[in-house]
């Protein structure tokens, strides 16, 4: 992923990022921490979370919801948004979209 915006984000900052991705930058939404991209959190993943979390992880990665992965895990959507804060807790992360943001950002296969 080269660049993410918040969907409420303004006509200028869209603009903005599709600019700034076009010259070969990245470009996040100021509303989104990036700072914990900065570590290598690959042997902490593997380690903290379980098999079910990375595979959600993984659904999260492709742009599943979480009615999506539900139905796809046969499972209650609340036990799916339990998993998600569950991984954002393990993983220090602050909200949905740095979760999704992280799973964006593996370089490797959950």
């Amino acid at each position: 992923i080269n660049g993410y915006i918040l969907k409420n984000s303004g006509l200028q900052e869209v603009k903005k990022a599709i600019e700034t991705v076009l010259n070969g930058e990245s470009y996040f939404d100021a509303g989104i921490d990036v700072s914990f991209l900065n570590v290598d959190h690959s042997k902490q993943e593997k380690s903290i979370l379980s098999k079910t979390e990375r595979e959600i992880l993984r659904l999260i990665g492709e742009g599943k919801t979480s009615n999506e992965i539900a139905e796809i895990r046969f499972c209650s959507v609340s036990t799916v948004e339990t998993h998600r804060k569950n991984m954002m807790r393990k993983l220090e992360l602050q909200g949905k979209g740095e979760l999704l943001r992280y799973a964006l950002e593996k370089k490797y296969d959950f």
